[in-house]
Order: C-alpha cells, then structure tokens, then sequence
C-alpha cells in the first residue's frame, strides 16, 4: 500500500469492471466484502503483458476463489475434538477445579491459554509425561496455568530477561490468588490442581536462553537421562514469534527426548526466506525444490484477518487505520517527485508516525524529519495540494485495500501448510506417528489461530 499511488495499483491490477463495481458501494459495504458468496469457475484474473503482474476481472470470483484458499476452506483442518478424542483414546481427563482465568488475564489470552492449555494437557498424558518446555514463553500465561490447572513440571523459556523475571513474579501472584480463591474448597476437590494448592510452590522454572533447532532439551529438565522415557517432554509455544515456530518444530523433530509438539506460530513477516543463510521458509523438501518464495510483503499481508476486521473493529477504528494507509501512499508521491526516494527504498521507513500526529500537515513534517530530509522545500500550501488532490481517492484506496485483506489468509496457509509438510516428511525417520493442524482458538478472539500438534511413538 506504500506504492499505491506511486504505481498506480488501481489501475493496474483491477479491470475496469471491478474498479466499477467497487465504487459503487459505499464503505461500509467495502468492509464487508467477505459476505459476497458466489461459486468459482476458474476464470477470476488475467495477465497483463506490461507489468507482468495479475489483474483481478471479476470481484465477486476473486473473493470467493480467495475464500476456497483458506485454511478453513480446505480438507486439512482436524477439528479439535476429534484430535484430543484419538490422542485420549485410553485415558481419562485430568481433574481440575474450574478457575475463571478472566480474573488474571485479558479476555482474548484467557481464551488462548484456556484452549491451549487443554490440548497440552491431553497431548502429555498421551506421550506419557508431565514435563513440558513451554518455548518463547513470554509473560508467562501458558506455563503458569498448566503447572496451576493441570500440575505440570513447565520449564518457561523466553530469550528476553525481563520477560523471565517478570513471569516467576506473577506466577506466585497467581499462585496466591489460586489458594484465596479455593480456599475451603480444594480439600473436597480431587485432581492436580488441588495438589497444586496445597504445595508450597509451583512446578515452575522460568529460563533465559535461546534456543535453536539443535538446543539439547535435557539441560532444561531435572535430572533428564536420554534413555529414561519417564524424562521425556512434550514442546510448546503459544504465538511463537517468526522463525522461532520453526525453530520448536524442528527441537521436537530432532530431539529424541521430546515425544509431543503443540505450537501456534504468528508474526509470520518476521520468518526468514530460504534466499537468507538463516531461513527457515519453506521448512518442506516439496516447496524448497521448487525455489518457492513469498517475499516481505507477502508475509506482512498473511496478518491480515479480513473477518476479524469487519466483525471487531468499530467503524471509527476501520478508517483510523485506512486513513493512516492513505497518507503514507501520499507521503511517498511527495517522497518521490520532490527528493527523488523510491518508496520501497530503506531510506524512506518512517514508523509509527501517523498515530502521533494531528493532521495531514503534521504527518508529513514529522514524517520529513524522521527521514532528515530539507522539509524547507516543502511549504504548508504545498503540503496542503498533495492532500486536496489526493483526497477524492481515498475510498477506492479503501476498496484495494479491501480487496488485499481477502488474500491474506491464503498467505497464511501455505505457511502453516508448509510447516504441516515437514513433518509429514519427517514421519518415516523420526518415529512420528500422528500430525494434525487444528483450529484452537476462535479467529475472531484470535486470528493467528492454527496449531500443529503432532507426537512420536512411545515404544
């Protein structure tokens, strides 16, 4: 969107017929594209020989051949019950006292936790071990409620110090919290979290280090012996970060010592290309043979969650952020015809300016002394033309912007499908005998929502 005036994106990549179609419905219409529902027949784009680029003909196709692109759409999802019914096949649930999390967390992380915590649980007892190595663990939340709820020995990793510390100091306030709330109660409970209540501390350690595909798990665990089962792990992240969900992928796939993966990956603009000594995308034999590549862009579009964004964000919110799009397209036309910068270019990244500045004015002079640039070959009369000539097009900026959204979630599968592939090709060598991607967590609450949860044969 940076470019979206420079190269003329609405010219280029729409037909006239879309262009059309598009302005003709007002915007609020516009941020309800993902209820268009009409079948795909295949013939949605066409090449355009000058810019070798796609154009998009028919608008309600392309939303729908985008919507069959999605994860969701696709025969590959297992839906969560029926993977925590095969991994539990033989044992029963583990009794815990019910504990509103709400009370301690945000409404969206207590969803997360609530929901990964209970197929972590179930994915332990199937490998047969309650050791879990909870990796880019962040503040904490996970590894705190499945050492509270469910009684496991957690090592919490995370990379930042800060984040370790503050992680141990709120598990005893969780802690402390847990035995007032129960308190009279947990002698009639049974389970592992009324053991949890009436010890002393937490089955918890939080750890700084880093870690790599090659991290020996045992110096996390207590008194690990490599050909003891009973010292056995399962692995887990929540929302690990870039390359780190490849990186616990590939702990799980190369450690013989961690029997049970389940991890859900995010900030998927953060994960390195193949193209770069570090890469870690594609992690599969079946896309790394045919040079497949997303680029930066790409992976920045696969964030987007085009129904998250019509169903929560409030109207004022939608075009705080489409208006914050708009004036950096206009930044870099000025960028461009009064210094000469390229809009890709590194010497024209300017951050998160937009949401301190007051007006379009301020915008452009912040923007002008972030990059040092003369803003004195620029006067407010100046400024003020580039906004008036531009304005009329805000809403068809608006409508592209829209029409990207839809694409975003198909981004979104070939990187989680890619992940899903390695380990299918990993099954033969490594002892694999289930994996699965699951939906765990409700895509309004939380778009990054898909896990991979897979384990090794016991015996």
């Amino acid at each position: 969107m940076v470019e979206y005036f420079t190269k003329d994106h609405w010219n280029v990549l729409l037909s006239g017929n879309c262009r059309a179609e598009l302005l003709n419905k007002n915007v609020d219409d516009l941020y309800q594209l993902t209820n268009i529902d009409k079948p795909y027949n295949g013939d949605i784009h066409s090449a355009s020989e000058d810019e070798k680029k796609f154009v998009v003909n028919d608008l309600q196709q392309y939303i729908s051949a985008a919507h069959d692109s999605h994860l969701t759409s696709q025969n590959m999802l297992t839906p969560i019950k029926d993977i925590l019914a095969t991994l539990n096949k033989k044992q029963e649930a583990t009794q815990t006292v019910q504990i509103n999390s709400k009370e301690y967390m945000s409404g969206k992380k207590s969803h997360e936790v609530e929901k990964m915590s209970s197929v972590v649980d179930i994915l332990a007892q199937h490998c047969n071990t309650h050791q879990v190595l909870d990796i880019g663990s962040g503040k904490g939340y996970l590894s705190t409620h499945l050492s509270l709820k469910y009684g496991m020995k957690v090592t919490a990793i995370d990379c930042n110090d800060d984040n370790t510390t503050g992680a141990s100091q709120r598990a005893e306030k969780f802690l402390s919290y847990w035995r007032k709330h129960l308190n009279g109660r947990h002698t009639k409970e049974s389970g592992a979290a009324a053991a949890v209540i009436n010890n002393d501390s937490l089955k918890l350690e939080s750890v700084t280090a880093y870690v790599a595909a090659s991290t020996d798990p045992s110096k996390f665990l207590p008194q690990s012996c490599e050909h003891n089962i009973e010292d056995a792990c399962i692995v887990t992240g929540l929302h690990t970060c870039g390359d780190l969900c490849s990186t616990v992928i590939s702990m799980f796939v190369t450690n013989k010592l961690i029997k049970g993966l389940c991890v859900v990956g995010c900030c998927y603009h953060l994960i390195s290309e193949s193209n770069n000594e570090t890469g870690t995308f594609p992690m599969s034999d079946f896309l790394a043979t045919k040079s497949f590549s997303l680029g930066r862009n790409k992976r920045m579009l696969a964030l987007k969650a085009p129904e998250r964004h019509a169903v929560m964000n409030p109207k004022q919110q939608r075009e705080k952020s489409e208006r914050s799009l708009f004036y950096r397209a206009v930044l870099s036309v000025i960028l461009k015809e009064k210094y000469g910068l390229k809009s890709d270019s590194k010497d024209a990244c300017i951050g998160k300016i937009f949401s301190k500045s007051h007006s379009f004015l301020d915008y452009i002079r912040r923007s002008l002394n972030k990059l040092r640039l003369d803003s004195s070959l620029l006067s407010d009369e100046e400024i003020d033309n580039y906004l008036q000539s531009y304005e009329p097009r805000f809403k068809e900026l608006v409508a592209f912007s829209m029409i990207r959204h839809q694409y975003g979630p198909a981004v979104e599968s070939i990187i989680v499908l890619d992940k899903y592939l390695y380990l299918l090709e990993q099954v033969k060598n490594t002892g694999i005998e289930k994996c699965f991607i699951g939906e765990v967590f409700d895509p309004i609450l939380s778009p990054r929502c898909f896990a991979l949860i897979a384990s090794k044969s016991i015996t």
